[in-house]
């Protein structure tokens, strides 16, 4: 997948401009909320934010680069820090990717690790690191497992009364789908 499948899929699965008072998140572009994005122009001088919610496709674009990009992790085996999504098999990496946007990485790194079946605590270090390569030509299985480590979460922690489970239960159905 890469990034450039990996961010089609998300686009296609956020939409456009909301802001649904329910969601704590605030007004979202793309899935983008403001204050990411603020904080995206804050760390790399990107321009744009007055512009929100009108952002263009490169602005946007340009945003879910460095998202993708900012999970960096040791890599003992290069010797230094990597993304993290450049080390998950595809199409598993698209999958972790979306589950991110939507939740942010705390939690995506947890639903990787428990997919993994290890602990988890946050934290990729040399025991995610380990089990992670296992997955090596395997994208399909971690991805399948990292789809449902998501749906266990949402279960978990928020239940079907919840007003954005039914629209996150199909977010995943689509990611199947579409992965």
């Amino acid at each position: 997948m890469g990034f450039a499948q990996a961010l089609k899929l998300v686009l296609e699965l956020e939409g456009g401009f909301e802001d649904n008072r329910l969601d704590p998140g605030g007004e979202t572009v793309a899935g983008i909320t403001r204050a990411s994005y603020e904080e995206f122009c804050r760390l790399t001088g990107a321009r744009g934010a007055e512009r929100f919610p009108g952002l263009s496709q490169s602005e946007i674009a340009a945003f879910y680069r460095w998202y993708w990009d900012s999970q960096r992790v040791y890599d003992a085996e290069s010797g230094g820090r990597r993304a993290l999504l450049e080390m998950v098999p595809e199409p598993a990496d698209a999958a972790l990717f979306q589950w991110a946007v939507n939740s942010g990485w705390g939690v995506a790194v947890r639903g990787l690790q428990a997919a993994l079946l290890v602990a988890p605590d946050g934290v990729v270090g040399p025991v995610t690191m380990r089990a992670l390569r296992a997955f090596n030509g395997r994208g399909e299985e971690l991805k399948t497992r990292i789809l449902a480590a998501q749906m266990m979460h949402l279960g978990d922690s928020h239940g079907p009364q919840w007003p954005f489970f039914e629209g996150i239960a199909n977010r995943v159905i689509r990611t199947e789908k579409t992965l």
